[in-house]
């Protein structure tokens, strides 16, 4: 997916939120996220961020005077702050690592049921439609984790939810027959898959964001690694 990648110089720093033609992003229908910020004291604040509509497609062409500059709530004046936006094409690329409690307490009762349901509706909720305009702009791996060491993979990098959600039918009962839940230890690999992921697409030179989802039924129980650590 290719939106525009808007910088904001402006001397002030803290705290910024944005505000397209001066309304909320409840009437103008347009969602502006912030991807990254950074601040080159003492006053000038770089921000990249990403408008889209509410249908997920990238907003171009925007201008200075499409936008409103809050610092703690207070708006900012153009006369109070020199700002301007450079749009630059770029590729957003997201990446979500999503975890699943296939310990025996999920596997073994009533939970599969839900917990598949569940996974198949967040799938259908962030993947883009295949065929569509955002077709690629989102990328899901999928591992399970019971109360071993380590987590394994149950589907590989994908931008098909027809793919991910195969991999979520073919879960049995039989993958495992493990009582204990390692779920510090399995955020902790995750965050880690979800790091990587993240630094190998800006080698490429593309903005990107990272995440991982967990769907559990319960707390640790394996006590690998402690809350702080996770």
């Amino acid at each position: 997916m290719k939106t525009s990648k808007l910088k904001i110089l402006l001397s002030a720093v803290l705290c910024l939120l944005y505000a397209c033609s001066g309304d909320d992003a409840e009437n103008t229908g347009l969602i502006v996220t912030i991807e990254d910020q950074f601040v080159n004291l003492p006053s000038n604040v770089s921000v990249f961020f990403r408008v889209e509509d509410e249908a997920g497609n990238g907003v171009a062409g925007l201008t200075e005077s499409d936008f409103t500059i809050y610092e703690n709530g207070a708006k900012i004046s153009e006369f109070e702050a020199t700002r301007k936006i450079q749009p630059n094409e770029q590729v957003f690329d997201y990446h979500i690592t999503l975890l699943l409690d296939l310990s025996g307490s999920v596997l073994g009762g009533e939970n599969l049921s839900g917990l598949k349901s569940a996974a198949k509706s967040f799938i259908d909720e962030v993947v883009p439609a295949e065929g569509s305009v955002n077709a690629q702009a989102v990328k899901m791996e999928i591992w399970w984790f019971d109360g071993s060491e380590n987590i394994k993979q149950l589907q590989g990098t994908s931008t098909s939810s027809t793919t991910l959600k195969a991999a979520i039918d073919n879960i049995s009962s039989q993958m495992s027959s493990d009582n204990s839940t390692n779920l510090y230890g399995a955020v902790i690999q995750g965050i880690n898959i979800a790091s990587q992921k993240l630094s190998q697409t800006r080698q490429l030179d593309e903005i990107a964001s990272s995440a991982v989802v967990v769907f559990t039924d319960g707390t640790d129980q394996a006590n690998r690694n402690t809350k702080g650590q996770a």
